[in-house]
């Protein structure tokens, strides 16, 4: 049996970008944790 592993970057939202991080996780089988901020963010 093939095993497909579905992940996602959850964590990444950032004033104006709002991102549904809980249906996200409804969905996939493992997901890479922001840490609160990118080298471009304010």
């Amino acid at each position: 049996m093939t095993r497909i592993d579905l992940n996602s970057d959850v964590g990444e939202s950032f004033g104006n970008w709002s991102i549904p991080d809980e249906s996200m996780l409804d969905i996939v089988s493992s997901a890479n944790v922001a840490c609160g901020f990118h080298a471009s963010d304010p």
